[in-house]
Order: C-alpha cells, then structure tokens, then sequence
C-alpha cells in the first residue's frame, strides 16, 4: 500500500521554546485511495536549532515524501531559509482562513472515518483530545499541521494541480 500511496509532510512551528506556550507539531500522512494514514508525529515544546534537527530527521525518514508544508508563520521563514540546502520539497504555506475554517474544511475526513491514527501510539491520545476539544483546548497546534496536510491532499486537483506544476517548472 505505501508505495502506491501519496505522501505529505507538514509543520506547524513556534517563535521560540516556552515552558506553557505553543508546541512545534510536525506530521507525515500517507493517502492511499480515499483513506489518510498518520506515518509519522512529532510534538515538543523547542527552539528553533531542535526544530531544524526534527524536520530534518523526518524528512530523513520517508524520503518518498515530496512535499513537506511549512506554515510561514512564527520561525517558518526562518526554517525554510535554513534548511533549503538540507531538505528539498519544503513549501512554504499561508494559511487562507481562520483555524476554525481550515479545520471545518477537513472534518468530513475525520467524520466519514478517512483519517486513521496509530492504535499503539503514545501521541494518540494527545492528538484525539486536541481534535474533539477545539477551539476550547489549550492548544491548537496539532489542529492547524493536520489541517494544513489535510487541505493540501484535498486541494492540488484540476487547475490548482496544473497551476502549482506550471509555477514548479518556472523555477
């Protein structure tokens, strides 16, 4: 199944290392038909010189993955400018609505039972929690790296496919 599968990487960073503050959230899935399988999760509270050592490690990893999204928000800039020589397929990624859009956008997945956790990960329990309690939970991190993979599997199709190919090719 994973080699015929299509595989997305994704980055939700913060500013700096904190005590209480946001998490650096990192994410591979695998889509295979219509079905979206977590590979890989990465969570910790880090400054930006652990952050590059985890994307690059990731990356290291599953070296079939073309496309690793960075959210340019907090140290993502920083991390693209950083890595660009080390890690090849980091797109930058803005996001295009508000965290409750984004994840509303991506919720039939997670209704229709598309999105497939590992049973057997220590990680699980945190990324069910941040899911079923948002907007209320204390964080949102884990929210906005799977709505950013999520949305990308769902959007390159049709035009946009053929318009990120031609912007590709233009480099």
């Amino acid at each position: 199944k994973l080699r015929s599968s299509q595989l997305i990487q994704g980055w939700d960073l913060t500013f700096k290392k904190t005590t209480d503050g946001s998490y650096v959230v990192g994410a591979t899935f695998a889509r295979y038909e219509s079905q979206f399988y977590l590979l890989d999760f990465y969570r910790k509270r880090v400054g930006i010189v652990d952050t590059m050592k985890a994307v690059k490690q990731m990356s290291d990893r599953w070296p079939r993955c073309r496309q690793i999204l960075v959210e340019e928000k907090a140290n993502g800039s920083a991390i693209l400018e950083l890595l660009k020589k080390k890690v090849s397929g980091m797109i930058p990624v803005l996001p295009n609505a508000s965290k409750d859009e984004r994840l509303v956008a991506v919720a039939p997945f997670f209704e229709a039972r598309n999105v497939y956790l590992p049973d057997m990960s220590v990680h699980t329990k945190d990324i069910v929690e941040e899911l079923t309690a948002f907007p209320a939970a204390p964080n949102d991190d884990i929210v906005d790296c799977f709505s950013m993979i999520l949305d990308r599997f769902s959007g390159l199709k049709g035009k946009r496919h053929l318009e990120a190919m031609a912007k590709a090719r233009m480099w």
